[in-house]
This record gives C-alpha cells, sequence and structure tokens, in this order.
C-alpha cells in the first residue's frame, strides 16, 4: 500500500510541477528544495559535512574524476566505491539485474568517458523515479493497462519497479543477437517502447516486424539526431519521444509539442558556456531528489544548445540539441598550424548533407587536422572530405585529411563523433 501511495503521490507532484508557467515558481521552488538539500547534506555526507555551507551554491562545482575520487564520503548509505563497482560488474558479467546491494539499487555507466560511474538509489528513490517518469512519459490515463519494452544495454531493479500495476515491464538485454531481440520484441507487442536511438533506428531501417505497432516511442541513452528521428517517424507513425537522462539524473524530456524541457522542478542547472556567442554550455548539475549518492554541482561534458521558448507554456527552459561530450570537439588546423575547434553537430550535419543515406557512421579524430571515416555504407571519400573542406572554409581553416574505413562497430554506445587525441582539451 505504502508504495502504491508514494508513486501516485510522485505521479501527481510531477503533474502540477510540469505546469509551472513562469521563471518565478520555478525559482521558488528551486529555493525551497535547495534549502532542504543542503540540510541532509550537512546531517549525513561526510564529504559535504566537512567542506560544510550557507548555501547551495558554497558547495565546489565537481567533476566525474573527483566525484568518483571522493564516491565513499559523498554517498550516504555507508557504500564505497570498490564493492559497488564489483558489484555492477558482476551484475552485467552474469547479466542478472535483479538483486540490490544491502538494500540499495547499483547501476554502472557504460564508461565512454573514461572511468565507470556507479550510481546508487535507494528503495524510495526508485518509487519516487517511477512516479515521475510515468507523469513524463504516459500522456493519458496512468491506470490504464499497458505494455512497455526498455531495451537497454543493463538492467536495473530501478527499471523493474515499473513492473507493477496495470503496467506490464520486460527488459530486453542489447547484448542478446539481434534477431532475437527483434522477433521478443514483435511478440510482446508494446504499448510502449523505450530504446536508444540505434535502436530504434535499425528497427526503422529494416521495417518493422508484424505486431510491433507501438503507440508511442521514447528515445534514451543516446543522442537522437534529426536523420534518425525522420527515419524513425516515418517507421512508426509518429515522432518519438526523447529522454535526455544520464548517471546524473532525469535531466530534460519533451513536451508534446516535441521540445526538449529541462526538469528544473527537480534540478538545478547552471551553465558553463563553453563559446563566445553564450549558445553551447555544459551544464553543471545538482539533483535535489537524489539523496542516497548526492548529485551536487556535477559538471556533466555533455555539449547542449541553448533553445528557444515553446508554445506549450512550461517555463522550463529548452533545449535545441545535445550536440554531444565536450571531450569530442574536434580541432582543424588553420594556415599558421594553429587549432581551429568545430563543434561534433557542425560535422554531423556536413556528412549527413552530404551523404543523405548514411545511418551507421562514425568521424574519428587522433590528430588535429585529420579524420577517419568509419561506416557500415559504402561512401566514396571525395565525398566526405569536400563536404569537411567547406565547413573548415567557413571557419577559416585548411581541408582536413580524411580516410576511410569499414571498422564500425554498432554494439557501442551511438557517437557519431569521437575525439581520440592524447592530450589533455583546451
Amino acid at each position: 500500500m505504502f508504495e502504491a501511495a508514494h508513486i501516485a503521490a510522485a505521479f501527481l507532484n510531477a503533474r502540477h510541477l510540469d505546469r509551472l508557467r513562469t521563471p518565478e515558481s520555478i525559482a521558488y521552488t528551486q529555493a525551497r528544495r535547495a534549502s532542504q538539500l543542503v540540510k541532509f547534506l550537512l546531517a549525513h555526507s561526510p564529504y559535504y559535512r566537512a567542506l560544510g555551507a550557507g548555501g547551495l551554491l558554497d558547495f565546489p562545482v565537481i567533476d566525474k574524476s573527483e566525484w568518483i575520487t571522493h564516491f565513499d564520503t559523498i554517498n550516504t548509505v555507508g557504500l564505497t566505491y570498490r564493492e559497488t563497482i564489483a558489484f555492477a560488474a558482476e551484475q552485467e558479467r552474469t547479466r542478472s539485474f535483479d538483486t540490490t546491494l544491502k538494500g540499495v539499487t547499483v547501476g554502472l555507466s557504460t564508461g565512454t568517458s573514461g572511468r565507470r560511474g556507479v550510481f546508487l538509489v535507494s528503495p524510495r528513490e526508485r518509487l519516487t523515479w517511477l512516479g515521475v517518469m510515468l507523469a513524463k512519459l504516459v500522456p493519458d490515463d496512468p491506470l490504464r493497462k499497458r505494455r512497455v519494452a526498455f531495451v537497454l544495454r543493463a538492467g536495473s531493479p530501478l527499471y523493474a519497479t515499473a513492473d507493477r500495476g496495470p503496467i506490464t515491464f520486460r527488459y530486453f538485454d542489447m547484448l542478446q543477437p539481434w534477431n532475437s531481440i527483434r522477433d521478443a520484441l514483435a511478440e510482446f507487442a508494446p504499448d510502449m517502447l523505450i530504446a536508444p536511438a540505434g535502436v530504434l533506428r535499425q528497427l526503422a531501417d529494416e521495417g518493422l516486424p508484424a505486431g510491433l505497432a507501438p503507440e508511442r516511442v521514447i528515445s534514451v541513452a543516446e543522442c537522437l539526431y534529426a536523420d534518425d528521428e525522420a527515419a524513425i517517424t516515418r517507421a512508426f507513425g509518429h515522432r518519438p519521444g526523447e529522454v535526455y537522462q544520464a548517471t546524473e539524473g532525469l535531466i530534460a524530456t519533451r513536451c508534446d509539442h516535441g521540445t526538449l524541457h529541462l526538469n528544473e522542478a527537480y534540478m538545478k542547472i547552471e551553465k558553463e558556456w563553453i563559446d563566445k556567442a553564450r549558445t553551447r554550455y555544459m551544464p553543471i548539475v545538482t539533483d535535489f531528489l537524489r539523496r542516497s549518492q548526492p548529485i551536487v554541482r556535477y559538471r556533466l561534458d555533455d555539449i547542449l544548445v541553448v533553445g528557444p521558448s515553446c508554445k506549450c507554456g512550461r517555463a522550463a527552459e529548452t533545449i535545441a540539441s545535445i550536440e554531444g561530450r565536450r571531450d569530442d570537439v574536434c580541432y582543424l588546423l588553420d594556415a599558421a598550424r594553429g587549432e581551429v575547434p568545430v563543434f561534433p553537430d557542425l560535422l554531423v550535419r556536413a556528412v549527413l548533407e552530404a551523404a543523405p543515406a548514411l545511418s551507421n557512421f562514425r568521424l574519428v579524430q587522433a590528430t588535429p587536422g585529420a579524420f577517419v571515416m568509419d561506416s557500415l555504407e559504402d561512401v566514396p571519400q571525395a565525398t566526405i572530405a569536400a563536404a569537411l573542406a567547406r565547413v573548415a572554409d567557413k571557419l577559416g581553416a585548411l581541408a582536413p585529411m580524411v580516410t576511410i574505413e569499414r571498422k564500425f562497430s554498432a554494439d557501442v554506445k551511438r557517437r557519431r563523433v569521437v575525439n581520440r587525441m592524447k592530450r589533455p582539451q583546451p
């Protein structure tokens, strides 16, 4: 009874907060929650107790490396990084995700940006998560019976929380053979399909199998590029929703107008600008809901582009796009051999304009002024070289060297631009 009541309360509260229509109402909500969070941290987190603070902004900004270094004293449930990483790794090795560690759900990030991160979620936080997700992803009656399919690289008791009441939930392991995943999805016939953009695009390109006709499709875990979205929309007959969620929490969701809104009622998101025009930034995230493993002024390395106001009327700020990671900003060379930064989105757009039929490709940079184009599909080297030369010309740089390889692997997280230069980024 307690679980159902908690989920219902979280659902109703999330629906209420989604109706906030003024920046002042969001600021008031954030200030109240920030005060509550600071009091909790000073009482329960050894790391933050030692720092002391008068307010949230008195705490330091931390990145992933610092977060992991101080993991043992940041969390409030007495777990160590060593035991949690070992527990999560064993879950992934055995593909068994239905257990907890001392009553706490443990998850593992993909590790595509370096050392693997671990996230902790208490039973209470799991129930809150479900209520909030239902409020944001289920547009109509939440009590209506429905089947939900979740396709991911790793399962979790967090996702299994959803398998209760009117919802029949099933997790599909992405490490299983593709044909078995596709056939099992068709047999399950979900009303809602939640999967990475790459999985949805694969289904769209192959043609949907008989029986797979979900009423709602949600893209998660990867950037949803414009060409992927168009192909998915054509195949499924409706535009996919999108959830921007990281190890660090639920950051943004799409409204009915197709706009990504920051989850500002539950998070404070500060902006670290990375361009002179102040259109692109790295978010510094504080999650007001997380208590077992606080997320406080945590700098993500994602690149977000500021979006316009939305006709839906919500006051929460919008994101025009998620361009990838700060580490994947690449570099061209000018005539003096100086480095000229180029954002991942510019490179992806240039490739797709030159070769619209491409869907499985990756631009990899190991040295400034040179790229390896890795693709499943055949693509003329001259076509890609000319496209990137046009980008370089607009930026006042020399045309980069381009080589083509056919080593593309679709079983890794979908990143179309990857910077592998072995040096710190400026």
